[in-house]
């Protein structure tokens, strides 16, 4: 049921309007989230990610996240990492807790630990984010001519 689908796509995926491009990746991440091994729907998922149309990008993204296939959890990461000010980065979000909500389940302690190493991720981020915005500054400053002492 999926293969025809791949194989159209696959020959010639610009030959589709993006909205139907588009339905045609989430409508292969649902049906390839059926399977036993979902890594070759991952597979034909992944290029799309860096398609050059906004629609089709982010209904790649949120195939990956419909598929339930952890191993694309790093590249949505990727995504994520700009943040919900970013269309992407807020549908790669949304994906990624699609994604996690499907995991098999774990113990309360070993979810516990995961949010706390999310938290200090973000948290990282951020301080490297002001880190680099004080060096900056520090060295503005530092180019900038000092008047002269009377």
């Amino acid at each position: 049921m999926l293969a025809p689908l791949v194989r159209l796509v696959q020959a010639r995926p610009d030959a589709f309007p993006s909205r139907v491009l588009g339905s045609a990746l989430r409508t292969g991440g649902r049906l390839g989230a059926l399977r036993d091994d979902p890594s070759s729907v991952r597979e034909f998922i992944e290029p799309f990610l860096h398609d050059a149309r906004p629609p089709v990008k982010l209904a790649a993204i949120g195939a990956l996240g419909d598929l339930g296939d952890r191993r694309a959890e790093a590249l949505l990461s990727g995504y994520a990492a700009h943040g919900a000010a970013d269309r992407y980065g807020k549908a790669a979000e949304g994906a990624l807790e699609k994604l996690r909500s499907r995991a098999p389940l774990v113990p309360a302690e070993v979810k516990e630990l995961r949010g706390e190493v999310r938290r200090l991720e973000d948290a990282q981020r951020k301080l490297l984010e002001k880190v680099d915005g004080l060096e900056k500054r520090l060295q503005s400053k530092a180019q900038a001519p000092t008047p002269p002492t009377p």
